[in-house]
């Protein structure tokens, strides 16, 4: 890649005055690929912890309480548009009727997929 580079700020240069390709020294990390040896650090420090996780409950009641929201909205503003407290009170009936058959359709999926396994195990021995 010999193509000529020209920032905002007029310098010039080619593509691998850019972006150098990082020396290794064969020494391997634990998934396997090869480490770089003195390679920049291009990380960027944001301020927030890198492997943030939230809990199994957390985001449950995230998905519980944005599939109500999203439901108010829709029977608020929708073709039909109900009054505020009537939509209130229908999505909190229609969120849990949602999410279950959302469960349903992942559970009975899983179940095709384990059929349509232990199938094709049985036919190829």
């Amino acid at each position: 890649m010999d193509s000529e580079l020209t920032c905002q700020c007029g310098v010039q240069g080619k593509d691998e005055d850019a972006f150098p390709a990082p020396a290794t020294d064969g020494a391997r990390d634990k998934k396997g690929k090869t480490a770089a040896k003195d390679a920049p650090d291009l990380s960027v420090d944001t301020g927030y912890p890198h492997r943030m996780y939230l809990s199994k409950p957390v985001k449950a009641l995230l998905l519980g309480v944005g599939v109500y929201a999203l439901l108010v909205l829709m029977f608020r503003y929708g073709r039909g548009g109900m009054a505020w407290d009537k939509s209130l009170l229908v999505a909190l009936v229609a969120a849990p009727v949602a999410l279950f058959w959302g469960w349903v359709r992942d559970h009975w999926n899983d179940r095709a997929r384990q059929a349509g396994a232990r199938w094709r195990r049985k036919r190829q021995n």
